[in-house]
């Protein structure tokens, strides 16, 4: 249950948050009113940031796959933090 129901549940709610946010987000009344092509500044915005993250991430992911494989910090990594 907690290894799927929850997270499936806790993914279809960020799924029609995601879908409404779009929907809202299209119309010119929403954010500063402005639009490009009939479509709100919003939308074109916050895909726009969407589509960036998406060229970026493989490009990141071959500079350094050590990291995206989890390599960096291991359980066995020293804490770097002084107790006081």
């Amino acid at each position: 249950m907690l290894k799927l129901l929850f997270p499936l549940l806790g993914g279809l709610g960020l799924l029609a948050v995601f879908v409404v946010t779009l929907r809202d987000s299209a119309s010119l009344d929403y954010g500063s009113g402005a639009s490009i092509g009939g479509v709100g500044l919003a939308l074109i915005l916050g895909l726009g940031m969407i589509l960036v993250g998406l060229v970026f991430m493989p490009v990141l992911r071959a500079r350094d796959p050590a990291y995206f494989r989890g390599e960096i910090l291991r359980k066995d990594t020293p804490a770097l933090v002084l107790d006081e």
